[in-house]
């Protein structure tokens, strides 16, 4: 690997990242690192030389084929489908406190879980009744950052 002043990586080596995946990591020359002009654009490193960690080429192939996909209908579709089903877990967990049993035996707990079940349902019931809508899905602090679409779309209307 060459860095962007034309320099050699010193080392290449195979590891294991924080979180216990095979991962290949790149280090180049501690010596000429330190003094080159352009080391604080290169590493945030204060000292030591520029290191890059990058995933196995079968890892990196398959994890730009999943986030290909991520860009089709079909794939936003059957997400739809299992958000909600994550949403009900959700609601039951934390509104109906079903992450413990309240009883001991499988069919005591069961019943606890049908009974749950119900009582989810009969909510969902009462809320559209009552013309109550569904909360919306809570957007994460770093997507509040992003621009809205409508600012993003061209002036003429073209894609």
């Amino acid at each position: 690997m060459i860095c962007p002043r034309g320099q050699s990586s010193a080392q290449w080596c195979e590891r294991y990242s924080e979180n216990r995946k095979p991962a290949i990591q790149v280090r180049f020359s501690t010596r000429i690192c330190r003094v080159c002009a352009d080391h604080i654009k290169c590493t945030r490193a204060k000292s030591g030389a520029r290191t890059i960690t990058f995933l196995p080429r079968d890892q990196y192939l398959a994890l730009q084929k999943v986030r290909k996909e991520q860009g089709t209908q079909a794939f936003w579709d059957k997400y739809a489908r299992r958000s909600g089903i994550e949403g009900t877990i959700s609601q039951a967990v934390r509104g109906y406190e079903l992450r413990y049993a309240r009883y001991i035996g499988l069919g005591k707990t069961n019943l606890q879980i049908i009974a749950t079940a119900t009582a989810i349902n009969l909510h969902c019931l009462f809320d559209w009744c009552q013309h109550r809508s569904r909360g919306k899905t809570r957007t994460s602090a770093f997507a509040k950052l992003a621009p809205s679409p409508s600012l993003l779309a061209a002036p003429w209307g073209a894609a």
